[in-house]
């Protein structure tokens, strides 16, 4: 039975109809640092105060089954499947390849992204660097900080992102860019 729609079928997860909404978006007709739908290259937004300092892409756009699918994080299977459309999206961005990839800490602590982040990052043949950590401040408020890990600064950074809030990966951008200034991405997953 399909887990989103409830119709009998005979795969562990989805119909295929199902399936079919969980394909990553078409990176075309979309703006280009900001990734949404928008007939020019830069929408409105992005051309006078963007939301990121670098350009972000989403794996999965909101659905159903996206939702479902994001609760299976931490199976093995699901894992491995998500690092893989991952990598298929990737080259469908056609970005470069980033010399690092870094988590974008869940707001939450929550790890279970983290396996998908380690594979797909041996699918592009890319380090996996701890670098961002979630740190706490008064009242147990959380924030992002840097760990003390000693990287060359002209590294091309690709950050990759759970589903986090905007104003949480705004804080993991402005730490990355104050010292790795060369270049970044973003690729939310959700």
């Amino acid at each position: 039975m399909c887990l989103s729609c409830a119709q009998p079928y005979e795969s562990r997860f989805f119909c295929a109809a199902c399936w079919d909404l969980l394909a990553p978006p078409d990176p075309v007709g979309r703006c280009c640092h900001c990734f949404e739908p928008e007939e020019r290259e830069l929408c409105q937004k992005c051309r006078t105060a963007p939301d990121f300092c670098f350009p972000r892409a989403r794996l999965f756009e909101w659905s159903p089954p996206a939702s479902i699918l994001r609760s299976k994080i931490g199976e093995e299977e699901v894992d491995i499947a998500t690092a893989s459309m991952a990598l298929i999206f990737w080259h469908r961005l056609g970005w470069d390849v980033p010399d690092l990839i870094v988590e974008v800490p869940h707001e939450s602590g929550s790890k279970k992204c983290s396996c998908i982040i380690r594979a797909f990052a041996s699918l592009l043949g890319c380090p996996f660097i701890p670098l961002l950590k979630r740190k706490y401040g008064a009242f147990l408020m959380s924030s992002i900080g840097l760990k003390e890990i000693s990287i060359e600064p002209e590294r091309s950074i690709l950050l990759i992102d759970p589903g986090s809030r905007v104003e949480w990966l705004q804080q993991a951008c402005t730490q990355i860019a104050e010292v790795f200034p060369k270049k970044g991405m973003i690729l939310s997953l959700f």
